[in-house]
C-alpha cells in the first residue's frame, strides 16, 4: 500500500462502491443493502469526504450530446524545469479534461473535448502553444477518437460485486 493509501474495511468499500455506481443513491438503500443503519451510512460517507476520500459528487455527461464531437488526446512536451507550471497552466482549461505528467514521447498528456477539428486545432494554436514552456517541436502529435466505447469515474472496486450481489454497475433504487 503506498503512503497516501488510506486503509479501509469492508463497509467503507462497499459504500464507495455503491456511490461510484449511482451516488444519488439514498444512504437508506446503501444501509438496507448492507445490513446497517442509514445513519451510519451518513457518518462514514461524511468521514470519507474529509478524509478526502470522496474528492466530488458528480453527473457523468455525454460529449456529443452536447455536441462536443471531437474528443482527443494531445501529447506535448515542455522544458523540464517548467512542467509543473505547464500543467496546472493547462488544468485551468475547461475544455480539457485530464492532465497528467508522462513517460514516454510526451512529458504531458492531456484530453480535450470541443465541437470540431477546427475548433481543436485552434484550441492547440492559441492557447496551449503559446504556454511558457511549452516546447513547439515537430514530435507533437494529437489523436482523436472516432468512437469512444467507455468514459467512467470509475475506480477498480468491482471486486465487491458478487460480494454484495450487484449485477450492473448503475444500480436503481430497490421497489419498497
Amino acid at each position: 500500500m503506498s503512503e497516501k493509501a488510506v486503509k479501509l474495511d469492508d463497509i467503507d468499500r462497499k459504500i464507495l462502491f455503491f456511490l461510484q455506481s449511482n451516488c444519488k443513491i439514498p444512504y437508506h438503500e446503501i444501509g438496507k443493502r448492507l445490513k446497517i443503519a442509514p445513519s451510519t451510512v451518513h457518518n462514514r460517507v461524511k468521514r470519507l469526504i474529509k478524509n478526502k476520500i470522496i474528492k466530488a459528487f458528480s453527473a457523468l455527461l455525454d460529449p456529443e450530446k452536447l455536441g462536443l464531437n471531437i474528443v482527443a488526446w494531445v501529447g506535448i512536451n515542455t522544458r523540464p524545469e517548467k512542467l509543473r507550471e505547464v500543467a496546472n497552466k493547462l488544468a485551468e482549461y475547461e475544455e480539457i479534461q485530464v492532465v497528467g505528467s508522462a513517460y514516454g514521447n510526451f512529458d504531458i498528456l492531456v484530453q480535450i473535448t470541443c465541437k470540431t477539428p477546427n475548433e481543436l486545432n485552434n484550441f492547440i494554436r492559441n492557447k496551449i502553444k503559446p504556454i511558457d514552456g511549452v516546447i513547439n517541436e515537430p514530435r507533437r502529435a494529437s489523436s482523436i477518437f472516432t468512437e469512444v466505447f467507455k468514459v467512467v469515474n470509475w475506480l477498480p472496486l468491482r471486486d465487491l460485486e458478487k460480494e454484495i450481489k450487484i449485477s450492473t454497475r448503475f444500480l436503481e433504487p430497490s421497489k419498497k
